[in-house]
């Protein structure tokens, strides 16, 4: 790994953007050794973008249709919200964009990122597989076990039950991800004073 190690975060967004929209955009520009990949069905003036946000255009159900060809089931997914269940799944969803990139990640649209490396270290990402453990940040080290960590299991909790049920689940966090962690003894890195509401 890198000594400073490369980092991509996946958002879908899908529908018409939020009125803040730019000042994210912004956030992630004052982040240029930050990569995005901003996925959405609109149509988008790559000026608007900084040189770190690539831009995929693709329909909802387009991308809910490459879902379960990847994960060789169909699911339940009947808004872009419930894509929060899903978001463990992106390292494997998403292969070809974190391809090359140490740590993937997901987060939420309702931010304005500070300096993200002062507070994800190296030191951090080089001694933790999974860093951060709330839906709107988080990064998984991009590695193939890494990946698939959702497919891990833990009592009553199991991501394939998570994506047949049309309710929103928390899976990528408190309700999913960090009881299957905690259960396989993987360690998370977590600090929640990094986030301000």
């Amino acid at each position: 790994m890198r000594d400073t190690p490369t980092i991509l975060l996946i958002l879908p967004y899908f529908g018409t953007l939020p009125s803040y929209a730019d000042i994210f955009f912004k956030s992630c520009g004052a982040n240029p050794t930050v990569n995005w990949l901003f996925v959405t069905d609109q149509a988008l003036d790559a000026a608007r973008l900084p040189p770190n946000v690539a831009l995929r255009r693709m329909t909802f159900a387009s991308l809910k249709k490459s879902i379960d060809a990847v994960l060789g089931f169909e699911t339940v997914v009947p808004s872009p919200y419930k894509l929060c269940d899903v978001r463990p799944a992106y390292g494997v969803i998403f292969a070809d964009a974190i391809e090359g990139f140490d740590f993937w990640g997901h987060c939420d649209m309702d931010l304005v990122f500070g300096d993200i490396r002062r507070f994800l270290t190296p030191d951090i990402l080089h001694a933790y597989a999974k860093v951060l453990i709330h839906g709107h940040l988080s990064l998984y080290r991009n590695r193939d076990d890494v990946n698939h960590y959702f497919e891990l299991e833990a009592p009553n909790t199991r991501f394939r039950d998570a994506v047949s049920d049309p309710r929103s689940l928390q899976f990528d966090e408190f309700r999913g991800m960090k009881p299957i962690l905690e259960h396989h003894g993987i360690p998370v890195f977590r600090n929640d004073a990094l986030f301000a509401e």
